[in-house]
């Protein structure tokens, strides 16, 4: 059973999750469209900026010894868009895109077995592979 400051925390970490998500598919569909729905690569920089913020605040939520695992997750995360916000570093890419998604839904199903009475066990080690640049 998740005492109520997990469950509340968990609650909104989902949000930010969302928010993140919703970021990176627009960012997705710009590289599978003719034509640019996110304002083209200037808009890039903003949108990569929320994804870390999202992310950011989760991590500085995830201090807590059922979240110790998830907290890896999260940094490698962290770390690939900090890497594709510094300019000539990394390069956006549909398989960056491909991996930071992959690492949401990974942060995802952490938080699903937390709730359903199970642990937060370490992410999947090639999902880590992928997320470090």
């Amino acid at each position: 059973m998740l005492d109520g400051g997990l469950r509340k925390f968990m609650i909104d970490a989902v949000g930010w999750l969302d928010d993140a998500e919703d970021e990176l598919l627009i960012l997705e569909e710009d590289f599978q469209s003719q034509y640019s729905n996110s304002g083209g690569p200037a808009e890039n920089e903003p949108r990569l900026a929320n994804v870390k913020e999202a992310i950011g605040r989760i991590r500085a939520g995830a201090d807590s010894e059922e979240l110790a695992e998830m907290a890896h997750l999260l940094d490698a995360i962290l770390s690939m868009v900090s890497s594709v916000m510094r300019e000539g570093h990394l390069e956006l890419s549909p398989d960056r895109l491909t991996a930071l998604l992959g690492g949401i839904d990974g942060v995802r199903e952490q938080f699903e077995s937390l709730e359903s009475g199970g642990t937060c066990g370490p992410a999947d080690d090639s999902l880590i592979k992928m997320l470090t640049p």
